[in-house]
């Protein structure tokens, strides 16, 4: 979805999205798209697919008290300085569990998990491959990295990234590359368990 659109959903349980690849958002000609979704399962099903795609400044998506599921892929992937909330919801994925690329400094990608869980079967509960990215966690957010908590890569662009971690327990190593700008801020009773 693109182009200006909105969506949005509330109210009862059974929101059902079954996709092949994502629920996606992004900044078209007509401006950014934002998706909010309330009660909601999400599953993406194809192979190496996202379960949710949001990208481009402005664009957004919101979930509330929802599930999304990535069988065959990524849990997520935020994209040029998009934003991805997830509010007492939780997100499951194959690999990767939120993938973030190509924000900038005016722009950076966001990512706000408040409360609700992140689990990763084999990947990395958040990986930054390049671009500006701040990470938020908050209200006893669970984060599972599989392979790692946060993974940032280095490639020819200068990577940041923050994350900040309030109330929230987080497993998983983190790996950043020596080139990057990598901060991590744990407050509030935060716990960082590495495997």
């Amino acid at each position: 979805m693109g182009n200006g659109i909105n969506v949005a959903t509330s109210g009862g349980r059974g929101s059902l999205l079954n996709t092949a690849d994502a629920a996606a958002a992004l900044t078209g000609p007509s401006g950014p798209a934002t998706i909010a979704l309330q009660n909601s399962i999400i599953s993406a099903n194809g192979p190496g697919a996202n379960g949710l795609f949001v990208s481009g400044a402005g664009s957004s998506i919101s979930l509330t008290n929802s599930n999304i599921v990535s069988s065959k892929g990524n849990g997520a992937f935020v994209d040029n300085g998009a934003n991805l909330t997830l509010t007492g919801s939780s997100l499951t994925a194959l690999l990767h569990g939120i993938v973030a690329t190509r924000g900038t400094a005016d722009a950076p990608d966001s990512i706000v998990v408040s409360g609700g869980n992140l689990v990763t079967v084999f990947g990395d509960a958040f990986q930054v491959r390049n671009g500006v990215t701040n990470i938020t966690l908050s209200n006893g957010a669970t984060v599972i990295g599989n392979s790692a908590l946060l993974r940032v890569l280095d490639p020819p662009s200068e990577t940041v990234v923050n994350l900040s971690a309030s109330h929230a327990s987080l497993i998983g190593d983190i790996f950043a590359d020596p080139a990057s700008q990598t901060t991590v801020h744990l407050t509030n009773s935060s716990v960082l368990t590495g495997k």
